[in-house]
């Protein structure tokens, strides 16, 4: 690994421990307004849809393994590795396309953000989520974009590799989110 792509990977692992944090203070904050009130979700509001995001959670893992396959491909010089990165942001914009449907019921069904702290915990944490995945489709497009003008190969492909890693982060990130908001 040559020094500037040792250096950006190291600049991204700081960036990606600083995000950690973030979620852990995010969560951790959810934990202690939950365990203040007696009961939990609050009477009248609805359910988080927890079968609907169990299949959406599958679906954002595939994605990661849509990437991981890809970036193989693209190590060994298949150009094959494109559709791969291409269904990988497919997968990514399903799960965010049910996100937001799961989101407009909750809305429909009484749980406001500015409700209550259940409306508004939910929302911050798995909104604050959201958010990154979007930015890593916009990553993973960026690195599409760069794809189908040749700009990597199996000799150079560090670029590529930053954003796989950026993109593992956020999916591998939402199984913790699912089953401490969604099913504890």
């Amino acid at each position: 690994m040559e020094k500037s792509q040792a250096r950006s990977t190291l600049g991204l692992l700081v960036f990606l421990m600083t995000e950690l944090m973030f979620f852990a203070g995010l969560l951790s904050a959810y934990w202690v307004l939950r365990s203040q009130v007696p009961i939990w979700p609050p009477l009248g509001q609805p359910r988080y849809p927890v079968e609907v995001t169990a299949i959406n959670t599958l679906v954002l893992l595939f994605s990661a393994y849509l990437i991981w396959k890809s970036e193989k491909l693209l190590s060994q010089n298949k150009q094959k590795y494109f559709y791969y990165l291409l269904a990988a942001i497919g997968a990514g914009g399903i799960f965010l396309l049910v996100q937001g449907y799961e989101w407009w019921q909750l809305l429909r069904y009484g749980m406001g953000l500015y409700d209550n702290v259940y409306g508004g915990i939910f929302y911050f944490v798995v909104g604050s989520h959201a958010l990154h995945v979007i930015f890593g489709l916009l990553v993973l497009s960026v690195l599409l974009s760069k794809s189908a003008q040749g700009a990597y190969s199996a000799e150079a492909y560090g670029g590529f590799s930053l954003g796989k890693i950026y993109w593992l982060f956020v999916v591998f990130l939402w199984p913790v989110i699912y089953v401490l908001l969604y099913l504890l």
